[in-house]
């Protein structure tokens, strides 16, 4: 029996287009772009397309500032479990 597993890199997940829709449609997903709004679209679209040539610094900087609050911290980590 085999068991389907999530992506292990953040460069995988980004190969596996059904996987990252279905993520970036969750509630929680949902739930960071809401936070985001508040840092400017400018950046949020900047480090998307960072990320997608495979630079993920911006991306990782935004997810820092998310993780230092409390909403931002939980919904990260309900998709981090999502992920495994």
């Amino acid at each position: 029996m085999s068991q389907e597993k999530g992506p292990s890199t953040p460069e995988a997940l980004l190969r596996d287009q059904a996987r990252l829709r279905q993520l970036l449609e969750s509630p929680e997903a949902r739930a960071l772009a809401r936070m985001l709004e508040g840092q400017g679209a400018a950046q949020m679209k900047q480090a998307a397309q960072q990320a997608q040539k495979g630079d993920t610094a911006a991306l990782e900087q935004l997810a820092r500032q998310l993780a230092a609050t409390r909403e931002g911290a939980l919904a990260l980590e309900k998709l981090s479990k999502k992920l495994k």
